[in-house]
């Protein structure tokens, strides 16, 4: 789903296909629409059917009081995913705390969980995230399939099958239709069997109620809707992002990359702008957040 345009006055935001404004240029101009109090309309426009749809990086506790309050229900006020994740990790990993020096200590954690609402047949293509953290899952309604690749295999996997984030605007996007996905709702293609059956990637399936924990930093892929349509219908998940001791080598390496080059697979490289595309958690920041902490 993509902004298309805004009206009132008209503004393209597409033309030929690639954006005529940056995502920030965008964001930059609705702020200043509602600043002068007018009425803002925004035209969504895609270029896929309107099925299998998937909502991804939604606020939690908004999204969810929202989807309750259109039942007529009551919504969570809070959600205190980090705290408990946190005691978990120092229960399993040698303790330390957030900002400890135990081995397995937490550095970070997200102050909010992220809500993922798809219906049964969305997927996401193989990536590797920019900012390597440990990732929880938590199986809300449905099924989803999640596969995760090894840290060695994950550059020969990512050279195969993976949207290449790195890439800007139009290429970007071309990318991303370019990266493998292993659909639930039809038979799979050869490079779509490969990547689920290759040695070095792990495929579960994530039930209600289920925590999936995985290295984003990791080539990784999902699909809603397992043994669809069986269990077809809308598929939801809570992901909340940690960063723990072990994972710090890792985050250097992206904020290396991120400052002068390397790929998306983990590879180094001489990329001239890598992360120009805009992420919302950039590994720079993370570690000018962990510095400032004294945990970095």
């Amino acid at each position: 789903m993509l902004f298309h345009r805004l009206e009132g006055p008209d503004l393209l935001l597409m033309r030929g296909g690639a954006p005529s404004l940056s995502f920030e240029a965008i964001l930059a101009e609705v702020d200043a629409r509602r600043a002068r109090g007018g009425s803002l309309t925004v035209v969504f426009d895609t270029a896929v059917p309107a099925a299998r749809l998937y909502a991804v990086e939604l606020p939690a506790v908004p999204a969810l009081r929202a989807l309750a309050t259109a039942e007529g229900m009551a919504g969570p006020a809070r959600l205190e995913l980090g705290e408990e994740l946190a005691r978990l990790c120092e229960e399993g990993g040698g303790g330390g705390g957030e900002g400890g020096g135990g081995e397995g200590g937490v550095l970070w954690s997200e102050e909010e969980a992220r809500l993922f609402v798809g219906d049964a047949g969305s997927l996401t293509a193989a990536h590797v995230d920019i900012c390597p953290q440990l990732e929880f899952a938590h199986g809300l309604t449905g099924l989803k399939l999640l596969g995760v690749a090894t840290r060695e295999a994950t550059p020969r996997l990512a050279a195969l099958h993976a949207a290449d984030y790195t890439q800007l605007d139009a290429a970007e996007a071309q990318a991303e239709l370019l990266a493998t996905r292993v659909p639930v709702d039809r038979p799979l293609d050869d490079a779509q069997r490969a990547l689920l059956l290759d040695e070095a990637v792990t495929a579960v399936a994530l039930e209600p109620g289920d925590l999936g924990v995985f290295d984003s930093g990791c080539l990784h892929f999902a699909a809603n809707g397992l043994h669809w349509p069986v269990t077809g219908g809308m598929n939801a998940a809570l992901y909340h992002g940690m960063l723990t001791r072990p994972l710090l080598a890792q985050l250097r390496a992206a904020a290396r990359r991120e400052a002068g080059g390397g790929d998306a697979s983990g590879d180094e490289g001489d990329e001239d702008d890598a992360w120009a595309a805009g992420e919302s958690l950039r590994p720079s920041d993370l570690l000018r957040e962990l510095d400032a902490d004294g945990a970095g």
